[in-house]
């Protein structure tokens, strides 16, 4: 049902094809539903035209009232906005809408090009989105691995989104282009049947080397209601791929990086790594609390296959590529120390004043009462290691020569 009001002109040029119908309307409609487009019938006639579908004729401006908009299934509610129509595109340049509970705000520009093909671009943002509502509308997004039952939270996103449209075959995904800005606050993923797959996992393989019984019994226990104050990353999804940048979930449980790929047809290939130190409870010792020093053992997974049949194995190549990070920083590191106490590269700006951090430190007192026959050792006096003095006067000798080099160049 729908409600017309609103000012025709040029309706005589028009029809005798002489000129442009120009409106100015205003409809409103408490239902319109859309299914018959994706009808058997109106395939097999958008198959014997094969025309365009939107009039070239017509120029104007429509705002539109729709309670209630129901396509594929879906129901959007309350969508308002004023749509400019011009030489077969229409752009609303500011619309408003709801779907599972929360409202969109974006614009979008629907071109048809080519008969009965219209390309789409809509950038649209949403605040105080119920994640697990919009798995359970969305039909879990077509996958089964976490679903309404698994995902809780409130979720932010900015998004654009471009891609084709037929009347006949739907979008066309190996055309999809988006960028989606996303977070979520406060979340939560409980009894996911992945997490007990990866357990299962760890028993198996080497990781047992690592990981102790009780570390792994304390991960699963975990893993059943894993709490996370904050998720945030922008994905891309391009060439019928998912992609995942990597980003760190800091979660009840543990700190974990994550990044990844999907593609369509559920293939997977994600990298997960945390510090082994991170499941550890607090241990006491006969001299006091035992405190992690930031260091500690990393566990690399890889997760690949499909995401219905899973497999994992180590991650060689994130270690690998881990362990040159840690070894250029600590180069970095020793550069920055022989800066501020030697002098060397004083030139490099590149090169930071080596900064100390403070850390929890151990004063052991001793106190004794040496007797006359006791040899005092003066420590200052004592001579100094050979080869550590070798290597730093080679170290500087470089430095220089380096220094000089970039002069003559």
């Amino acid at each position: 049902d729908f409600q017309v009001s609103g000012v025709l002109q040029n309706v005589k040029d028009y029809l005798s094809k002489e000129g442009l119908l120009i409106a100015n309307l205003n409809l409103t409609s408490k239902r319109v539903s859309l299914q018959e487009l994706a009808s058997k019938e109106k395939e097999v006639q958008i198959i014997d035209q094969n025309s365009f579908i939107l009039p070239d004729k017509i120029r104007g401006d429509v705002f539109l009232d729709i309670k209630k908009l129901i396509y594929e299934q879906k129901t959007f509610y309350d969508l308002k906005g004023n749509m400019n129509y011009s030489k077969r595109t229409i752009h609303f340049p500011r619309y408003t809408v709801k779907n599972s509970g929360a409202t969109a705000i974006g614009t979008i520009t629907i071109e048809e090009k080519h008969p009965e093909t219209f390309y789409i671009h809509t950038d649209v943002s949403s605040q105080d989105i119920d994640i697990q509502r919009v798995f359970r509308v969305w039909d879990q997004f077509h996958q089964n691995t976490i679903t309404d039952q698994h995902i809780f939270g409130k979720a932010k996103l900015n998004m654009t989104f471009t891609a084709p449209f037929h009347l006949k075959n739907g979008i066309l995904s190996e055309k999809i282009q988006s960028k989606i800005a996303l977070q979520i606050d406060h979340g939560a993923l409980r009894n996911v049947p992945l997490f007990k797959e990866i357990i299962e996992n760890l028993k198996t393989s080497s990781a047992k080397l690592v990981l102790k019984k009780k570390d792994l019994e304390y991960l699963k226990k975990q893993l059943k209601n894993l709490r996370f104050k904050q998720l945030k990353n922008t994905i891309h999804i391009r060439n019928q791929k998912i992609m995942i940048p990597k980003m760190l979930i800091q979660s009840s449980l543990l700190d974990l990086t994550l990044s990844g790929t999907q593609t369509f047809d559920n293939k997977i290939d994600y990298r997960f790594a945390f510090r082994l130190k991170d499941l550890k409870t607090k241990e006491k010792s006969e001299f006091g609390e035992i405190v992690d020093d930031g260091t500690g053992i990393w566990i690399f997974l890889k997760m690949y296959g499909t995401i219905d049949h899973p497999q994992f194995k180590w991650d060689k190549e994130t270690a690998k590529e881990k362990r040159k990070e840690y070894h250029k920083q600590e180069k970095e590191n020793l550069k920055s120390m022989l800066k501020s106490e030697l002098g060397l590269y004083k030139k490099d700006s590149t090169i930071q004043e080596y900064q100390t951090t403070d850390q929890q430190t151990e004063e052991i007192e001793i106190n004794f009462q040496p007797s006359a026959s006791d040899t005092v050792i003066d420590f200052e006096k004592k001579q100094k290691n050979k080869k550590i003095n070798r290597w730093l006067k080679k170290m500087k000798e470089e430095q220089e020569q380096e220094s000089e080099e970039l002069i003559f160049e």
